[in-house]
């Protein structure tokens, strides 16, 4: 399930001694089934079984980023769907993610929604999904 949806802006702060961590809650939660996939074909499901770490997992989903010595950005989440996927990866990682951090959403409805992290877990607040 989703509706069509685009990043308007994102900052969402990894420090980078918490990246490798943060690559393997994701891993760790697409093995599980915690994170729901709502988008992957069985080619694409293969293709994310040979990623190994967070620069190729990134790149994958299409989110820009920026790597500093200090922090990995994320500046950009490019998505055509609001879904449980996109949500379930920003839940596992959220306790890596600097508190002040966000994900701001528009959707085809002029709806928005904020993705605020407070260094624990993500928050929604909004009208939109």
């Amino acid at each position: 399930m989703g509706i069509w949806a685009w990043t308007s802006s994102a900052e969402v702060m990894i420090p980078t001694r918490k990246v490798k961590k943060a690559y393997e809650a994701i891993a760790s939660a697409y093995t599980s089934g915690k994170i729901r996939k709502s988008n992957y074909s069985h080619e694409l499901a293969e293709k994310f079984l040979t990623i190994k770490d967070m620069a190729t997992f990134l790149d994958f989903q299409h989110y820009k980023f920026e790597k500093s010595k200090r922090y990995w950005k994320i500046t950009y989440c490019d998505i055509d769907k609001m879904n449980d996927e996109f949500c379930d990866i920003f839940e596992t990682i959220a306790p890596y993610v600097r508190e002040g951090s966000y994900i701001k959403i528009e959707d085809e409805a002029g709806q928005h929604l904020l993705m605020a992290f407070d260094g624990k877990e993500v928050k929604y607040f909004g009208d939109a999904y």
